[in-house]
């Protein structure tokens, strides 16, 4: 009878933390990130294991993945909370976590750079529980919300540059607060120079708003007077504009404008702008030919 009871209770007990580990798994939300203007080949050690093979056409990273470019590589990586990086020539990144606890509403995305650049556009706020760290050889580069990149040199130190709002960056004991418009240097922090003003202007892709306009396709052929429908994607929370026109954002991000080609063959342009709350701007030309 006791060892029966004490079967019972073992069990009982058993099923208590397997529901708890289920419920759990339930509640944290992994992320994804899609693949996007991957340049040269990139090569990927999914999970972690194995040896590294050509990206290729795979379209999604998740964590545990390890991505490394070579010198004339890079790759955008756009997750499901819109938060986008770019990983640029000569890096080597690992995916160490990506997820939301439905629990306690907290973000938690953990990267780890060995080598080379990562550009990072962070778009929503992260909350007190919420944890967004860049791991280094050297250092921690953790934020809320904001816009930065990180650089791990050949020599293994960590440059740390922001664009917009603030980096924690701690190195050893020491923790330091970089502002907008700041980077790490010896000794302490400066204003960015000259060679961290043209990286941010060749990558400034990263610092605005998302915007992709998917229909029509550049060089389409439309007809003098007729009408054709643009469509595409932009962020939440961004204002959208074709030709000047403003686009109410639908489900799924996207926005559709009808548009009348001129009366006269020649050249079209179609403008599409995408401007975030800090008010920084993303625009898309298209190009088009009018036929008689």
């Amino acid at each position: 009878m006791r060892k029966a009871a004490v079967l019972l209770l073992s069990t009982a007990a058993v099923l208590m933390v397997v529901g708890v580990l289920i419920t759990q798994s339930l509640l944290i939300l992994q992320r994804v990130a899609a693949v996007e203007n991957v340049q040269g080949i990139v090569w990927l050690r999914q999970h972690g294991e194995g040896d590294f093979v050509p990206l290729a056409d795979r379209a999604r990273v998740a964590a545990g993945d390890v991505l490394k470019t070579g010198e004339k590589s890079q790759l955008d990586l756009h997750w499901v909370d819109d938060t986008r990086m770019r990983i640029g020539p000569n890096s080597l990144v690992t995916v160490l976590k990506n997820h939301y606890n439905a629990a306690t509403k907290a973000d938690t995305a953990l990267f780890k750079l060995d080598l080379g650049r990562v550009w990072i556009r962070i778009l929503k706020v992260l909350s007190q529980k919420s944890k967004f760290e860049i791991i280094t050889p050297t250092a921690t580069a953790g934020v809320r919300g904001t816009i930065f990149s990180v650089e791990v040199g050949q020599d293994g130190k960590t440059l740390v540059s922001v664009k917009e709002g603030k980096v924690a960056l701690t190195e050893s004991e020491d923790q330091q607060e970089l502002p907008a418009g700041q980077m790490s240097a010896a000794g302490g922090i400066a204003p960015l120079n000259a060679q961290e003003q043209d990286l941010w202007q060749r990558n400034a892709e990263v610092t605005g708003p998302y915007l992709v306009v998917k229909e029509p396709p550049a060089g389409t052929k439309v007809r003098a007077g007729s009408s054709l429908e643009v469509s595409g994607v932009a962020e939440p929370g961004a204002a959208v504009t074709v030709n000047g026109q403003p686009q109410t954002l639908r489900l799924q991000k996207l926005f559709t404008a009808t548009v009348t080609a001129p009366n006269k063959p020649g050249r079209m342009e179609i403008v599409c702008e995408a401007k975030d709350r800090r008010g920084m701007v993303t625009g898309r030309v298209l190009s088009l030919e009018v036929t008689p």
